[in-house]
């Protein structure tokens, strides 16, 4: 059987594709699920 035409997902290194992993300074912030803006943007 072929294989299915389903495009391989996006490298997590390519920045805009994925999420970016949450800077040092996301842990002790109040809302540490949100890793899509830095603490730094959210003060």
């Amino acid at each position: 059987a072929p294989a299915p035409e389903t495009p391989p997902p996006p490298p997590i290194s390519l920045p805009g594709r994925s999420r970016p992993a949450p800077p040092v300074d996301d842990v002790a912030d109040d809302d540490p699920d949100d890793v899509d803006v830095p603490s730094f943007m959210r003060r």
